[in-house]
């Protein structure tokens, strides 16, 4: 065992319970993390948007046509999702905008990922923030003209009438470099959320959970001198929680059968017809 100021010894079982409590808000904020991706508020209690809604999380993905040639034609169109990748490979890998050819049967490039600090946020209009909002995705497959990583700006207007994402128009703004832009009622500007009612509880029960094991280990100790597992806070009880809870389910399940029973035998009667 370690000991520490005081010469209070700190056994295995405090470093567990600070390993599981770490566990849970690391999980926590990994998942907070995934599902803000998609919602932004500009600093200086700025503009907030919050696009979620027109994530999809699996096939059909977004498409538009490609922008018209020289020659009077489109050659490709996109497939694209809206912070997060396209539900279809492209060459065993996959992105949030991939360029494909016109029929859709085979992808050309990744224009676009999901990675690092993408996306990077913009307004349409730093003056006119209920015009929408612009996300710009990196890291897309390499552009044999310029050596550099292809990247796709997605530009979301806002049109309250719109309730789904419609798509507008695209086009190649630089080489390499693409344009796609559509319209929705999301792209609207919103009033910021409050902390909701589940991560509000989850907080408070980590809290309570933190000071309810480490002053009543720390409680047990300098009290009464336990250590190990008998350092743990009502430690009779969580002992015996695994036989309170199968008394619980073997319960449950007699008295559903009973019933079942019942039903079963109270059932219709029907009389022999010869």
């Amino acid at each position: 065992e370690e000991r520490v100021h005081g010469g209070a010894p700190v056994s295995t079982v405090t470093m567990v319970v600070w390993a599981v409590l770490a566990a849970t808000i690391l999980i926590s904020s990994t998942s907070l993390a995934s599902r803000m991706a998609c919602k932004h508020q500009f600093p200086a209690n700025g503009p907030y948007y919050d696009l979620s809604s027109l994530t999809r999380s699996a096939e059909p993905s977004y498409q538009i046509d490609g922008p018209i040639e020289d020659d009077g034609t489109k050659h490709e169109m996109f497939a694209f999702n809206v912070c997060a990748d396209v539900g279809r490979k492209c060459h065993s890998d996959t992105g949030v905008v991939l360029q494909l050819e016109l029929n859709g049967r085979r992808c050309m490039s990744v224009t676009g990922r999901v990675e690092g600090d993408a996306p990077e946020w913009e307004l349409l209009d730093a003056s006119k923030p209920a015009d929408g909002v612009k996300l710009t995705y990196f890291n897309g497959d390499s552009c044999q003209n310029t050596n550099k990583k292809r990247q796709t700006v997605m530009m979301f207007k806002c049109d309250a009438s719109a309730a789904e994402l419609t798509p507008l128009s695209s086009k190649e703004s630089d080489t390499c470099k693409y344009e796609i832009t559509v319209a929705s009622a999301h792209a609207c500007p919103k009033h910021p959320p409050g902390l909701s009612n589940g991560w509000a509880f989850l907080i408070i029960f980590c809290f309570f959970t933190s000071f309810y094991c480490v002053t009543g280990i720390y409680y047990k100790r300098r009290q009464y001198g336990a250590g190990g597992l008998d350092a743990v806070p009502n430690i009779a009880f969580w002992r015996e929680l695994p036989d309170l809870a199968m008394d619980g389910v073997r319960y449950s399940l007699n008295k559903l059968a009973t019933w079942s029973s019942r039903c079963r035998s109270s059932g219709p009667k029907y009389e022999v017809i010869r």
